[in-house]
């Protein structure tokens, strides 16, 4: 079994990668991208390549050391190219975020976000986290259009009731986030639904006194 993990880690993990790099440039994510196959090409033949040598006689193996020759070379060019392109986007990751490394989110803001993501599914149990204009963007984001005759209150109710019936939220991951000013805050989330379904959104927090909440829905 451990090997069989070991193979799906490693093009897992260069994917991660691929997909970190890619918010900054895609190109050098795609260069990742398409080196993973060869990774294994080169892998694998270099691999069953050595078992043939062993197996042959002495005065047999010539062209198969040959063959192992190459595919030595073939495997060291594709490391070089991928710890290159690797290199290269993890500056560019590095260079983006040197000013959010000595940024301090504060912890409640943290909570807030949190308790959100994790109530999605049973949103009745956070709206004191929300703004009436984010529950205004909640409804028009839900594809119901706006109807300025309805109170936020009704808007709300009327989420409720159709969140019920929709796909549940199973995972999320925090892609990027950006402190506008000292009460403003930005922060874009990756969402993966039941059944499958992908999507990503952007949420601006406000900070009302002590505490943050959401405050506007922003759709790629």
């Amino acid at each position: 079994m451990m090997p069989l993990i070991n193979i799906w880690g490693l093009g897992s993990t260069f994917g991660n990668i691929s997909k970190l790099i890619k918010r900054y440039d895609e190109r050098i994510s795609r260069n990742i991208k398409y080196l993973i196959p060869f990774l294994y090409l080169t892998f694998f033949g270099l691999n069953n390549v050595n078992k043939w040598i062993q197996r042959q006689d002495a005065g047999s193996n010539e062209p198969l050391l040959i063959v192992g020759t190459l595919f030595e070379i073939a495997f060291a060019l594709v490391l070089i190219l991928m710890a290159v392109n690797i290199n290269r986007g993890m500056l560019l990751v590095s260079s983006f975020n040197k000013d959010k490394m000595n940024m301090k989110v504060e912890p409640r803001l943290i909570k807030t976000i949190q308790s959100y993501m994790r109530a999605f599914n049973s949103i009745s149990t956070i709206k004191s986290l929300l703004t009436e204009q984010f529950i205004k963007d909640m409804y028009v984001s839900s594809h119901y259009g706006i109807d300025n005759e309805l109170t936020t209150d009704e808007m709300f109710k009327i989420i409720e009731m159709k969140n019920k019936g929709k796909a549940e939220l199973t995972l999320y991951t925090i892609d990027d986030y950006d402190v506008i000013d000292d009460e403003t805050f930005e922060v874009c989330i990756s969402r993966e639904f039941a059944g499958g379904y992908k999507d990503k959104i952007r949420y601006i927090l406000k900070k009302y006194g002590a505490s943050w909440k959401f405050d506007r829905i922003i759709r790629f």
